[in-house]
């Protein structure tokens, strides 16, 4: 849960002039705090439609999407576009993208999400963590990531290994089902993007030297920069159970992420909040 408060970052709209290179990012001073810090955005639907800038630019996606964040995007958007565009996140800077497919009934139906809130931390914990650069792509989740994306039942403790599940439970009458991807956390400090969308990201290290999407120690040699953990979450109104499914036919949830912040918003909240050790509260609620 995060304890802390945090007044509002003012808003200036980046130029994006930097873009072709990622831009500068700041050089991070050790931890404040000695501990791990976090800030949380929450955000509604956008709308839901068939576009997937990253797989898919500028053509039809082959599978239904939950879109949050930015409200400009399309297939067609471009970086500069989506820093032009609007956001009904709860930080107004973050006008980045954030997509994962729409889940569907038994019969079809397409469940609307309730919300979606991303969790953004310094995990591993060090003496630094590099704000996402501009422009920045990645894709997570999917077939074989079990058990760094996964499902819950609404109140279930999110982050135990014992309450993720493979499938999509049964939350029980009343229940809300909600989908969870961890994003990794380490780059490889050059690329924007890969061919795949994952290659140029990796999921940092536990105590063991085996990866450990939750509660990395350290990055491996081939992706040494630490980035933002991000923690990517979707709350339904639906208890789930036999039947549901995802749009793109999986049952273990993919989603993917386009850094289109506000760059000075993002930098501003990342050294408050991840470079302090502070848990930082940007919205009401919890999930």
């Amino acid at each position: 849960m995060l304890v802390g408060t945090l007044a509002a970052v003012p808003v200036t709209r980046d130029t994006g002039r930097e873009a072709s290179s990622g831009g500068s990012t700041p050089t991070a001073p050790p931890l404040a705090a000695g501990g791990p810090g976090a800030f949380r955005v929450e955000c509604p639907l956008v709308r839901q439609a068939h576009i997937d800038p990253i797989v898919a630019p500028g053509k039809w996606s082959d599978h239904l999407h939950d879109l949050f964040g930015n409200t400009s995007i399309t297939s067609a958007s471009t970086y500069l576009s989506m820093l032009s565009g609007a956001t009904d996140c709860s930080a107004s800077g973050d006008t980045a993208g954030y997509w994962s497919p729409a889940l569907l009934a038994s019969d079809g139906t397409v469940v609307r999400p309730e919300r979606a809130i991303f969790y953004y931390r310094n995990r591993p914990v060090g003496p630094g963590t590099t704000p996402f650069p501009r422009d920045f792509r990645m894709v997570a989740g999917g077939d074989h990531a079990f058990p760094d994306a996964y499902w819950t039942c609404d109140g279930e403790q999110d982050l135990a290994l014992a309450t993720r599940q493979h499938h999509i439970p049964d939350c029980g009458p009343g229940g809300r089902v909600k989908l969870h991807v961890f994003f990794p956390s380490c780059w490889d400090g050059e690329r924007l993007d890969s061919a795949d969308h994952r290659g140029h990201v990796a999921y940092g290290l536990g105590e063991d030297g085996q990866p450990d999407g939750t509660n990395p120690v350290t990055c491996p040699p081939s992706h040494p920069v630490a980035i933002p953990q991000l923690d990517f979450r979707v709350l339904y109104p639906v208890a789930g159970g036999d039947g549901y499914r995802l749009a793109d036919g999986a049952i273990v949830p993919h989603a993917d992420f386009w850094n289109t912040w506000q760059q000075s918003q993002l930098e501003a909240w990342v050294q408050r909040c991840l470079w302090n050790g502070v848990a930082c509260r940007l919205a009401s609620g919890e999930v």
